[in-house]
């Protein structure tokens, strides 16, 4: 089975886009165990093999740095973090009005990201603020995804292949300007890997995996169908939030009486 892994924060905090440090290292240490191999994402997209996963972290949050990389140092691992450029440095404020009980938390800088790509871990793009890309106008849409891209380059000397949607909210024309800007983009659609897709990426949540026994299932049968019960349960609830975003718009879009 392949799959590209999802994380946010590495902490203690038990939100829904943390996962504990030792939750984290068994996850790492239970694939290794079973000889699956972890790639980057760009190799996952040609790889010949049946099993292997792909590590990516949303966000750049700090405790990727000081939780995760020493791990994956260890073992010589690679790792994706998708980064909000405009954000580097601060902290994650975008998540204040999402209403998902995110808390604040501290995100890389410039000086830490360039020594995290130094050893290797691919950085990425993520937008410059956050934003929810189907609500923008073509011009603030084309300057979120390509101007994350610039500013990557011109702070890292790098050219980001890998582009994540905030919030995963894609839409025809955002997956056309993530396509201008980068080779490969991914979702948060909770699936297998999907080669075929390479602007619609699916990832597997881990925030799911928190707790032991469910992981040790990874490929069975029993694991693919409970992937796709999960994937078709998060679309519902998608689907719903898409329609009160639309709502609360149009409502606040009508003139007072």
């Amino acid at each position: 089975m392949k799959a590209i892994l999802t994380y946010h924060s590495i902490d203690e905090s038990r939100s829904v886009i943390s996962v504990s440090p030792t939750a984290f290292r068994r996850h790492v240490l239970q694939f290794l165990a079973a000889g699956i191999p972890i790639v980057p994402v760009e190799e996952l997209l040609s790889f010949k093999g049946n099993d292997a996963v792909a590590l990516t972290f949303d966000d750049g949050y700090l405790s990727v740095e000081r939780e995760a990389m020493p791990l994956l140092m260890e073992h010589d691992l690679p790792a994706t973090v998708f980064v909000v450029t405009s954000c580097v440095g601060g902290t994650n404020t975008w998540a204040a009005g999402d209403g998902g009980g995110v808390p604040q938390l501290p995100l890389l800088d410039w000086e830490a990201l360039g020594g995290l790509n130094e050893h290797g871990v691919t950085v990425a793009s993520h937008s410059r603020t956050h934003p929810y890309l189907p609500s923008l106008t073509q011009a603030r849409m084309d300057e979120e995804i390509g101007g994350a891209a610039r500013d990557l380059s011109d702070r890292l000397g790098i050219t980001p292949h890998g582009f994540a949607y905030p919030y995963g909210a894609v839409c025809p024309r955002a997956r056309a300007a993530a396509g201008r800007a980068h080779d490969w983009a991914c979702t948060t659609v909770f699936g297998e890997f999907d080669g075929d897709a390479r602007l619609d990426l699916p990832r597997i949540d881990m925030w799911y995996f928190e707790r032991e026994g469910l992981l040790e299932r990874w490929g069975t049968p029993w694991f693919r169908r409970w992937v796709r019960r999960r994937r078709r349960l998060r679309q519902v609830r998608s689907a719903a939030r898409r329609l009160l975003r639309a709502t609360s718009s149009d409502r606040s879009s009508k003139p007072q009486e």
